[in-house]
Order: structure tokens, then sequence, then C-alpha cells
């Protein structure tokens, strides 16, 4: 599982979201739907790999109800933490 979260978060590419979402099949990710959609917010995408990722949040959407919630959570921590670190107006 460790194993799987840290390629999702450090190597997600075009040529590695196939492999990931038969990965993904074969899984059972009910109790890390939260680590699995913070992988993907905190993934180094390129533009190339926005498309991928935007399959497999739909993929991971489709069979976990509660993905949609963690996705949200996750974008608007790193929204937070963005919006501090770059704006005055927070200090």
């Amino acid at each position: 599982m460790f194993f799987f979260l840290s390629r999702l978060q450090k190597n997600f590419t075009v040529a590695q979201a196939e492999a990931l979402k038969r990965e993904m099949s074969g899984l059972n990710l009910t109790k890390y739907v939260g680590e699995v959609a913070s992988a993907l917010v905190e993934a180094k995408l390129k533009m190339t790999d926005v498309p991928s990722a935007v399959e497999t949040c739909s993929v991971l959407h489709q069979r976990y109800a509660e993905f949609a919630s963690h996705l949200l959570e996750a974008w608007q921590k790193v929204r937070l933490r963005f919006h501090t670190f770059c704006c005055s107006c927070c200090v």
C-alpha cells in the first residue's frame, strides 16, 4: 500500500497512469481513500499529466463514494498553505 501511495504522489505520469489504474482495481483502498486523495493533490504533475490525473480521480470517485469529499478537503489544505505562503494579507 505504501509503495502504491508513493508512486501516486511522486511518479504520476501519463505513461504510468494505466498501470496505476490496473493496480487500483486489485486493491481495496476503502481505508486509504483520504491518503490516496492527498497523494494525488500533492503529486508533482506536468500539464501533460493532468488529463490522466483527472481520469484517475474519476475512477476513484466511481469506486469510492467518499473520494470526492476527501479530494476537496485535500485541495483546500493545499490552497490554504499556498495562500498563507504567498500572501501578506494572511499574516
